[in-house]
C-alpha cells in the first residue's frame, strides 16, 4: 500500500507543481501586460499634453491676429479724424461735421464689406 500512496502522493505533487507553474506563467504574463499598459498610459499622457499645448498656441495666435485688425482700424480712424480736424481748423470743424460724417461713413462701409 505504500507504493500506491507514494504514487498518489507523487501524482498530487506533480499536479500541484503543474498548477504552480501555470499560475507563475499567468502571473508573469499579467505583470508584463500591466507594465505595457503603464507605458502606454505614459506615452498617451505626453501626446495629450502636446496636443493641448499645440491647440492653445494656435488659439492664442488666432486671438492675437483678431486683436490686431480692430486696433489698426481704430488707429486709422483716429488718424483720419486728426487730419480732417487739422485740415479744416478747429473753429471750422463744427461747420463741416456733415461732410466729416459722410467721409467716415464711406470709410466704414468699405472697411466692413
Amino acid at each position: 500500500m505504500n507504493t500506491s500512496q507514494d504514487q498518489s502522493s507523487c501524482s498530487s505533487n506533480r499536479e500541484a507543481l503543474l498548477r504552480f507553474r501555470d499560475a507563475r506563467r499567468d502571473l508573469k504574463l499579467a505583470i508584463g501586460g500591466a507594465l505595457w499598459a503603464e507605458q502606454q498610459i505614459k506615452d498617451n499622457l505626453q501626446k495629450v499634453k502636446a496636443q493641448i499645448h499645440s491647440c492653445i498656441s494656435r488659439h492664442l495666435e488666432c486671438l492675437q491676429s483678431c486683436e490686431v485688425w480692430p486696433c489698426e482700424q481704430v488707429d486709422l480712424m483716429y488718424q483720419l479724424k486728426e487730419e480732417t480736424l487739422q485740415g479744416w481748423g478747429c473753429g471750422s470743424a463744427v461747420a463741416h461735421l456733415p461732410s466729416m460724417y459722410e467721409a467716415l461713413g464711406s470709410i466704414l462701409s468699405t472697411t466692413y464689406k
